[in-house]
């Protein structure tokens, strides 16, 4: 999953300097569903559970990345 930020631009009819401000702006905000944009245009697949935790010790948000072979195979 190699993509330029200018590419994820283009795919998203949006400016270029918008993504780059959403991704490395230390006081950028974007939303959800900004970023799951963001995704599907690079073609990713977010899965998003929900369910009771066990304890208020367990993690709010368990995020998992799969390893950049599974990323690559695609």
């Amino acid at each position: 999953m190699n993509m330029s930020k200018s590419e994820v631009a283009r795919r998203l009819g949006k400016q270029l300097s918008a993504i780059s401000r959403s991704l490395t702006s230390e006081d950028s905000n974007p939303t959800v569903v900004t970023l799951l944009e963001m995704l599907d245009a690079m073609g990713v697949r977010v899965r998003v559970t929900v369910g009771p935790r066990s304890s208020r010790r367990e993690a709010l948000l368990d995020v998992r990345i799969a390893s950049r072979r599974q990323l690559t195979k695609a």
